[in-house]
Formats: structure tokens, sequence, C-alpha cells
């Protein structure tokens, strides 16, 4: 899904910076080379960001 029209960026991209080493939206964005252009995706993409974040600590989480 397109989470910033002007840039082009999907959830998977945010994923893929995320997966690099990204824990920010600057990082992500600078990540894939583009700048803030309206700013109305920045709290989706800190959304995906932290759901992804969350995501891989449970997959890392050791079993109880």
């Amino acid at each position: 899904m397109y989470l910033c029209l002007c840039n082009g960026l999907t959830d998977r991209n945010v994923r893929e910076a995320a997966s690099a080493g990204q824990r920010t939206v600057k990082g992500v964005l600078r990540h894939h080379g583009v700048t803030p252009q309206c700013g109305k995706c920045l709290p989706y993409i800190r959304q995906t960001l932290a759901d992804h974040t969350d995501s891989a600590a449970e997959r890392c989480a050791p079993a109880t």
C-alpha cells in the first residue's frame, strides 16, 4: 500500500528500510534517497515502523 504518494513509498519500502536498521522516519526517507514533501505520510511511516519493530521483537522473544 502506498504510504507516501509524493515519493512513491510503500509499506514494503518502509519495512525494507526497517529491516536494514532504520528506526526513524528520517532514516527511512534517507534510506530511499527522498525528502518529505507535503508531510502527510509521516504518521503512517512512523506507525508502520512501530508495527514492524513490534512484530520483529515478538519473533525474536524467547518462548515462555
